[in-house]
């Protein structure tokens, strides 16, 4: 019990860490356009 709860958690904080990374590249690539933008 205590092992699959353990394997579910890291699962979770996996998946957790890879929709923080997407998040992040979302905002850097709005960020950039909004740059552009400004420059041209």
């Amino acid at each position: 019990m205590c092992v699959t709860r353990k394997l579910l958690q890291r699962k979770e904080i996996n998946k957790a860490k890879k929709e923080k990374l997407a998040l992040n590249c979302n905002v850097e690539q709005v960020w950039r356009t909004n740059m552009t933008h400004k420059m041209g």
